[in-house]
C-alpha cells in the first residue's frame, strides 16, 4: 500500500530516499540496514515513524482545518481579545524571507519521520529486547533472593514508549515541541 501524503506520510518514499542519500553516508551502518529492506518495509516504518510523530505535543496549531496530520502548523499566542501570528526569530532577525519563506515546520517534519524511520529500521530484535526490559522499567536484576529494580522515568522509556527512537528526533522538531517530557 503506497503512502498517502497528508494521510499517512509527510514524505514519499522518494523525498525518504533523497532524505537519506544526502544526510547518511552511504558505508553508514543505518543506510546499509535502510537499503537491505524492500520498499513495502520502508513504507511500513515510515508510516508508523508519521504516526508515533503525531502523538508528541506541538506548538501553535494546525495550519487548515480539517488537516489529519500536525504539519504544517501555525503558532500562535493570545494577545488581548484576537491571537497575534508568532513570527519566529529568524524572520524577526530578517534571516529568511518573511512572505512565504515559513512552511509552518513541514520540511522539519518530514526529515523527523525519515530519521525516525532510518533508526527504527536499525533496532534489531536484540535491541528490541531490551528496549522491552527497559519499557518494562527494569534496571538492575539479583539472582538469589530475587530481586529486581525498577525505574519507568528515565528519558529512554519515555522516548520507546513514543516510538521515537532517537534523540534528533527532537532536536529537529526543537522549534515545534511543547515539553518533551509530558
Amino acid at each position: 500500500m503506497a503512502l498517502n501524503i497528508g494521510v499517512d506520510s509527510y514524505v514519499t518514499l522518494e523525498e525518504a530516499e533523497n532524505l537519506i542519500s544526502n544526510n547518511h553516508l552511504s558505508t553508514s551502518e543505518l543506510r546499509v540496514k535502510w537499503d537491505e529492506l524492500d520498499n513495502s518495509d520502508k513504507e511500513v516504518l515510515l508510516r508508523t515513524s508519521c504516526r508515533d510523530i503525531n502523538n508528541l505535543k506541538f506548538n501553535g496549531r494546525r495550519a487548515k482545518v480539517g488537516q489529519l496530520l500536525e504539519f504544517p502548523r501555525v503558532l500562535q499566542f493570545p494577545v488581548g481579545y484576537g491571537y497575534r501570528l508568532f513570527i519566529g526569530q529568524f524572520q524577526d532577525n530578517g534571516l529568511i524571507d518573511g512572505e512565504g519563506a515559513d512552511d509552518g515546520g513541514l520540511q522539519a517534519a518530514k526529515e523527523a519521520q525519515v530519521e525516525n524511520a532510518i533508526y527504527h529500521a536499525f533496532v534489531d530484535d536484540d535491541v528490541n529486547t531490551q528496549l522491552g526490559i527497559n519499557i518494562k522499567g527494569i534496571t538492575s536484576k539479583k539472582a538469589g533472593p530475587i530481586a529486581e529494580t525498577y525505574n519507568i522515568n528515565n528519558k529512554y522509556n519515555n522516548n520507546a514508549l513514543r516510538g521515537i527512537y532517537t534523540d534528533k528526533v527532537y532536536t529537529i522538531l526543537n522549534a515545534w515541541i511543547c515539553d518533551r517530557n509530558k
